[in-house]
């Protein structure tokens, strides 16, 4: 059996609070992508820096699903994101305990409840 799972971005053009990313994303009837990290490092196979979508440009990624979490050496929760620099990506973790400046993309699938 082969399913199809429709993913994408979102970007918010504010400032958000750590615990109001999920809050926020609901409102647009979205949750955040589960088992992203893998979605994530997908997409970033998929997509060089040159065929990145307009709407991504200069735009960090993040797949911040808090049940797919991982832990950094402080034990911090964190999720997987890259960050683009001009014409180079860094894969590595991003705790967003700071706070989600608008640069954030988040990785996103509908609420289940559109299902």
């Amino acid at each position: 059996m082969e399913i199809h799972k429709a993913v994408h971005f979102v970007c918010f053009d504010e400032f958000v609070e750590a615990a109001d990313y999920i809050a926020k994303l609901a409102v647009l009837e979205k949750v955040p992508c589960k088992f992203g990290a893998n979605y994530l490092l997908g997409f970033l196979a998929e997509f060089t820096e040159k065929s990145m979508p307009p709407e991504l440009t200069d735009k960090f990624l993040v797949a911040a699903d808090p049940q797919s979490t991982i832990f950094d050496s402080s034990g911090n929760r964190s999720f997987l994101c890259c960050r683009r620099e001009k014409s180079y990506r860094i894969i590595e973790i991003a705790s967003g305990r700071n706070g989600w400046a608008p640069r954030w993309a988040f990785l996103v699938e509908n609420s289940r409840s559109l299902s």
